[in-house]
């Protein structure tokens, strides 16, 4: 208030002089509202150009202990470039957010102390559905091939428009001076946090501006996000600006300075700080590929089909795909692993030379191995002339019943040796999705 101890007597007379005056001090016009607020019609497709840039330093856990526990802190840059044609669909029967996308350009590279660091996505599955639930976990997948864990790692770290858009965009009409908290969805795709402990990330509207002719709302964003992300414990500041097109009814354009500063297990140590910019521009595009029939025509539901995962290894000469439920373990010069979740079967995958094994040999081998483990055998049907795979049924040490399938994979160049694992329990259930991976399997050399 200009006047707190105005008194009642003097009011009239104030009244009075300022009536006189040609009503100076009149009463101040109610700030005027105006819906800032974006529908994200599926028959509209947007254009996302993203760029980022972030530099600093990392603590790297010592998991050897070969420096005595102690991190090590590196030297981190980077840059990413993404560009793609996006339309939202309505949500899915579990109440999920769900994306089509066109990627056009992919660009993610950065070094880690002296390791150089390369990411990007096959032209091939360039077209994706994302997948996103209202805590803010992503699925990607292509319904033109499975995807590698890399590209599954571009779409997992990128922003998912809709939900940024929105929680950082006011509930209700604003006008010029107001300011509103950033949603918890919005603050989820800036940090990448699975839990935010403290949000005090807010926007404001502070004026109306002319750009390219169309009238827009100029926001400021800035304040502190607090919560744990892969790395652990962070605080993330950030700082910018929006611009929303009130003609187009749209968030056009945003440009954040941010810092993040990774926290050690007792949640106060500094253990990394990494800086950064992130810009990114929005506009309508005209994809035909997200509009009319050929939008019906794409598989927008995951499946166990579209959600498989490749693995394509050029060093390693092989590839193969899993379902998205198994997990790579380790992958050596000659040896691989891959999982199933809950542990209860399990691939591996050795690489040999053309000579270097027959199924006759192999055979002996997996029967000494049994030996080996004191395992009881109960089944060992041999390998005629020509098979090139077998199957034996154990007893563990610890009374598990087990199925152990082995398999040849050949090509000119070599032999990929496939032993599996499934729990005799869980073999209906798992036994086909480990024919489906020795089926996929092809030796490139």
């Amino acid at each position: 208030m200009k006047h707190p101890f105005v008194s009642v007597a003097v009011l009239p007379v104030f009244w009075a002089c300022a009536i006189s005056a040609g009503s100076i001090f009149a009463q101040a016009k109610p700030v005027e509202k105006h819906s800032l607020y974006e529908d994200f019609k599926s028959q509209s497709p947007v254009r996302v150009e993203i760029q980022t840039t972030l530099g600093g330093r990392l603590a790297i856990p010592d998991r050897g202990n070969e420096r005595g526990g102690k991190p090590q802190l590196v030297t981190v840059t980077g840059t990413a470039k993404l560009v793609y044609e996006e339309v939202l669909l309505p949500r899915d029967a579990e109440g999920n957010l769900v994306a089509v996308r066109q990627y056009r350009e992919v660009d993610f590279r950065r070094r880690l102390g002296d390791i150089d660091q390369k990411a990007e996505v096959r032209a091939a599955v360039r077209r994706m559905v994302v997948v996103r639930s209202d805590a803010g976990k992503k699925v990607p997948f292509s319904p033109d091939g499975p995807l590698t864990l890399a590209e599954i790692d571009v779409v997992r770290n990128d922003l998912f428009s809709p939900a940024l858009v929105t929680g950082l965009l006011p509930k209700q009409p604003a006008g010029v001076g107001n300011r509103w908290p950033a949603s918890t969805q919005a603050v989820t795709e800036l940090t990448d946090y699975a839990a935010v402990e403290k949000n005090e990330l807010v926007v404001e509207l502070v004026a109306f501006v002319t750009l390219d002719n169309r009238r827009h709302a100029k926001l400021a964003i800035d304040g502190e996000v607090r919560g744990q992300g892969e790395d652990g414990f962070g605080i993330q500041t950030f700082a910018g600006t929006a611009y929303f097109d009130t003609d187009r009814k749209m968030l056009v354009a945003l440009n954040l300075s941010a810092k993040n500063q990774l926290l050690g297990p007792d949640g106060k140590t500094v253990n990394g700080e990494v800086a950064g910019t992130f810009v990114v521009k929005r506009s309508p595009a005209a994809a035909d590929e997200l509009t009319g029939d050929k939008l019906k025509a794409v598989e927008t539901k995951p499946t166990d089909a579209t959600t498989r995962l490749l693995f394509d290894d050029a060093a390693f000469g092989l590839t193969f795909t899993y379902p998205r439920r198994w997990r790579l373990g380790t992958v050596g010069e000659h040896r691989l692993t891959v999982n199933e979740a809950a542990g209860a079967a399990g691939i591996q995958v050795t690489r040999v030379g053309p000579t270097d094994t027959t199924i006759a040999k192999q055979f002996d081998e997996a029967k000494a191995f049994v030996a080996r483990q004191k395992w009881t055998l109960t089944s060992a049907p041999e390998p005629k002339a020509g098979d090139d795979r077998f199957t034996l049924e154990v007893a563990s040490d610890t009374g598990d019943k087990l199925r152990l399938d082995y398999r040849l994979v050949a090509s000119a160049d070599g032999v990929a040796v496939l032993s599996a694992r499934v729990a005799v329990e869980k073999q209906a259930e798992l036994l086909p999705q480990v024919e489906s991976i020795f089926a996929s399997v092809k030796v490139l050399k």
